[in-house]
């Protein structure tokens, strides 16, 4: 299948060498919005065509499917533009602002015939169904930590008052979209939507988030979700079971996982070296343009939608309590929470 890629980021680069590992991809295309990047991305990568006219890229024939790695408030508009143009399309996570964007995309895919998915680690791993076989195992789940704090060399930079895309919120950006993310994800994949959200988060003047915690409540248990791009963490992930817990690295690789009890820890061995999970991503989406509808060894594109709209509901509602509003929610009238978190301690 011929792809074109939109963006030429380090995400971009993890991706094309992921996919060099799959026969059925070949890059044909690359856009970039000026015409020196796109012709040295193509060139490093082996692409044929370069495009620095988006519309010139969207109506190319030599084009299937698309992987779309824009800055975040792109995503909703140029992954509109590509169904139109009957590409399918993989989107980077988060696949959309809000809920209410997601839900446009995945009709207008319904409308073009073409698959729409997201590409987030967690949903295609394998490491997910033994997370889930282990949770079983050490059941009734009590508590849960999933936390993904990572100190960002962007947050120096705009201390110094230095322009960057991780803090804007003209791009919908922030702590939670770009990591807290995937403790969302990997929280509503085990456990479901939580029947209720306590979440609060620390923001800049200009009003996004740096880092947030968020309790979910679960039916017999509690998941707490941390999330930081200010503070550095060092601990692990944790599931904790009435016969046992289970540890695991950060959730967006979701690797070195650990069963512990009262009688012994036991390590698994890891499956793949970090940046190959993406291929398994790469994987299911291919299997989801094949596949027409039906199940596979992923599933179906239509469970893979409904987990990402389970986890906007989920990010629609933390954004709610801590005040942030990216300006992307104006084009759907969501309105700014009232208060926000400093008001509230008030």
């Amino acid at each position: 299948m011929n792809f074109g890629v939109v963006g030429t980021n380090f995400i971009t680069d993890q991706f094309l060498h992921a996919a060099k590992e799959n026969p059925a991809f070949t890059l044909t295309a690359v856009y970039s919005r000026t015409e020196d990047r796109a012709k040295e991305y193509a060139r490093m990568h082996g692409a044929a065509r370069p495009y620095w006219n988006f519309e010139a890229f969207c109506a190319s024939p030599d084009i299937d499917a698309v992987y779309v790695a824009s800055p975040n408030a792109r995503h909703f508009e140029q992954t509109i533009a590509l169904l139109k143009h009957k590409k399918h399309v993989l989107c980077e996570k988060p696949i959309a602002t809000n809920a209410l964007e997601l839900q446009a995309m995945l009709d207008q895919a319904a409308a073009s015939g073409r698959v729409v998915a997201e590409a987030i680690r967690p949903l295609y791993s394998p490491h997910l169904r033994i997370l889930k076989e282990k949770a079983a195992q050490i059941s009734p789940i009590r508590l849960a930590n999933i936390q993904f704090c990572q100190y960002s060399s962007r947050y120096d930079m705009f201390k110094q008052g230095l322009p960057t895309n991780t803090f804007d919120p003209s791009l919908s950006n922030g702590a939670l979209m770009d990591l807290g993310v995937y403790c969302v994800y990997l929280a509503v994949l085990l456990f479901g939507e939580p029947s209720d959200i306590q979440a609060s988060a620390i923001t800049l003047p200009n009003g996004i988030d740096i880092a947030g915690c968020a309790h979910f409540v679960y039916p017999g248990f509690i998941a707490c979700v941390q999330y930081s791009k200010s503070s550095q963490g060092y601990v692990k992930s944790e599931i904790q079971g009435e016969k046992g817990s289970i540890l695991f690295d950060r959730p967006s690789v979701i690797k070195g996982i650990e069963i512990a009890s009262k009688e012994e820890r036991i390590v698994l061995p890891d499956l793949f070296a970090e940046w190959m999970d993406m291929r398994y991503e790469i994987e299911a989406f291919l299997q989801f343009i094949k596949a027409d509808g039906g199940a596979g060894q992923y599933g179906t594109v239509s469970e893979a939608n409904q987990s990402s709209l389970a986890v906007m509901r989920t990010l629609d509602k933390i954004r709610a309590q801590c005040g942030i509003h990216f300006a992307a929610d104006s084009s759907f009238h969501i309105a700014t929470p009232k208060t926000t978190p400093k008001e509230r301690e008030s």
